[in-house]
């Protein structure tokens, strides 16, 4: 009798893979401490927020409450939200996160509502700041390594600019974020090419697309490298049309119902300016029969100048070499540079390397036209818009630092004192501390007296509701109430005309300081305060003068306060 042998074997346990390890979860741990810190420091000490941010609330508010972005009139149909953002500029993305973040601010801070509104686009800026430690780390990881990736991190959210927007009531927390997570997917998908990632890449670029229309970018950056694999036959042709296809429907999913209903790509005179290179409607706003004091531009940037600057092209090129310059705090350039001259030697081997170096080729052209293709008295750049241009770039200074130890090793021998991972931390250290005096200093302390004199004017029976109110810099028309959910025409048959002025704009110069546009209705109200008839009625500081003349009381005030109100009767 024979006794069939068993055969059996042991099933082997095999760990199943994971997309982090400890050492990622610790180096993110310790990131989002960062960005925490740095963000409620700057949150917790600002004085007030930027003049953009105001826009902002206001369109926030208007989609909570459509019926009062307007004068009702008899006979006229109510407003819905859809009137709202078929008249707004800006895409809805961000204002939408303003009012589901002020859904929680509201219960715990009791202020009033411009202050909440606005605290509201702080923090809504802030969590995606601090959230974009996630697609940065795995951008640089992809691309470079772990250490790359916790680089790159770390000084994004160290970085003056960075930190200050990103802290800010303005749209550069969410669109980074989106932006550095369509980034993210779209090396991921060059690297490793399905329909799955190509479509995620698509979502997050149409998602990035409505906090700003330049969020577009990442696509058109993604595709082109695709275009150029299939070409050179790294990519099958028939698998490279479906994964275009993924891109183009994941990105017209959130973005199609916008496009649609605005009739476009964007509602905003610079990008319609850009496309179809005609004069900007919005000029007309600071003529002083016209209601609207929002600034269409901002103040803080370069602008053109055709008696000082020279060919346009050649002042594009030196603006925003300095703006980016400025964005990555210096230091982190030389290293960007390095970084992404080693990118371009390995770019034929690892196509995915040419995804963020599409993107910045791309962002560069439209910073190109941005300053260029409008109007002279127009064409400005601000930091703002090179933010992308540092973010990608800090992927590349990871990237070197990353490269270091090796590199030194190479150079000094493996026993030097100059070789290893002390070389890279060393710099890293002295980049991130070189940054911090600058990021934590607090926002907008010159600005704060114009918030002042709009409580002035929100005081009962200060300034009525026919009153005309002229106010360049827009802060105290938020603060007074008068701008915080529209802006009304002037009534010509007011009683009184205000003016909000800085103390140095009381006077008229001959001509706008460095090429900036002046601010809008700025003559306006230069000549209600310049009116011999009118009547100083608030300054700030609210200092007591010494004089007892009434003239030489003026001008004791005149020259000491940064911020005057003055009040004209109306005799038109």
């Amino acid at each position: 009798m024979t006794v069939a042998p068993h055969v059996g074997a042991r099933i082997e346990a095999v760990a199943p893979r994971t997309v982090t390890d400890s050492g990622d979860r610790i180096r993110i741990f310790v990131l989002l401490l960062v960005g925490i810190a740095i963000h409620t420091w700057l949150i917790a000490n600002t004085y007030v927020t930027a003049k953009d941010s105001l826009g902002f609330a206001r369109y926030a508010l208007q989609l909570q409450e459509p019926s009062k972005s307007r004068i009702p009139q008899p006979g006229e149909p109510p407003v819905t939200v859809v009137d709202v953002l078929r008249k707004q500029d800006h895409p809805p993305g961000f204002p939408v996160a303003i009012l589901i973040v002020s859904a929680a601010v509201k219960p715990l801070y009791h202020a009033s509502v411009q202050d909440q509104i606005l605290l509201s686009a702080q923090i809504a800026s802030a969590i995606a700041g601090i959230l974009t430690v996630f697609p940065s780390y795995w951008l640089g990881r992809s691309m470079f390594g772990k250490f790359a990736g916790f680089a790159a991190a770390l000084l994004y959210q160290l970085l003056p600019v960075a930190a200050h927007e990103t802290s800010d009531g303005l749209t550069e927390g969410p669109y980074i974020f989106l932006l550095a997570t369509a980034l993210a997917l779209g090396v991921r998908a060059v690297k490793k090419p399905s329909v799955g990632w190509f479509l995620l890449c698509g979502l997050a670029v149409g998602a990035s697309y409505l906090v700003r229309p330049e969020g577009l970018i990442v696509g058109l950056a993604v595709g082109l490298i695709v275009i150029v694999l299939a070409i050179l036959r790294n990519y099958p042709r028939r698998h490279a049309l479906a994964w275009l296809t993924a891109l183009v429907v994941g990105a017209l999913i959130p973005a199609a119902p916008y496009m649609i209903l605005i009739g476009g790509i964007t509602n905003k005179p610079t990008g319609n300016q850009m496309l179809n290179k005609i004069p900007n409607p919005r000029e007309q706003l600071s003529k002083p029969n016209q209601s609207s004091i929002a600034s269409k531009s901002p103040v803080f940037a370069d602008w053109y100048d055709r008696n000082q600057d020279g060919p346009k092209v050649v002042w594009a090129a030196k603006v925003i070499a300095l703006k980016t310059l400025k964005v990555f705090h210096y230091l982190p350039a030389v290293f960007a540079i390095l970084g992404l001259v080693i990118a371009l030697r390995r770019v034929r081997h690892e196509p995915w390397l040419g995804v963020p170096i599409a993107v910045m080729v791309v962002n560069l052209a439209v910073l190109f036209a941005l300053g260029t293709l409008k109007a002279d008295d127009h064409s400005y750049i601000s930091e703002r818009h090179c933010m992308p241009l540092g973010f990608v770039g800090l992927a590349f200074a990871g990237g070197i630092l990353a490269e270091l130890p090796r590199l030194t090793a190479r150079w000094f021998g493996e026993s030097s004192f100059w070789t290893g991972w002390k070389v890279p931390i060393t710099w890293l250290f002295i980049m991130a501390v070189s940054c911090i005096p600058a990021a934590i200093k607090p926002a907008h302390e010159s600005r704060v007296a114009h918030k002042y004199a709009g409580l002035y004017l929100a005081r009962e029976g200060v300034l009525q509701q026919d009153d005309i109110l002229v106010d360049p810099d827009e802060w105290a028309g938020f603060y007074s109430g008068r701008t915080l959910r529209r802006i009304d025409p002037d009534n010509p048959k007011c009683k009184y005309k205000f003016a909000v002025l800085d103390a140095d704009d009381v006077k008229p110069k001959e001509k706008s300081e460095g090429g900036r546009t002046p601010k809008p209705r700025l003559g306006l109200a230069q000549n209600i305060a310049n009116d011999g008839s009118n009547e100083l009625v608030y300054w700030w500081p609210e200092l007591e003068p010494t004089e007892t003349n009434e003239t030489e009381k003026r001008k004791e005030i005149e020259s000491k306060a940064k911020v005057l109100v003055y009040r004209l009767k109306n005799t038109d």
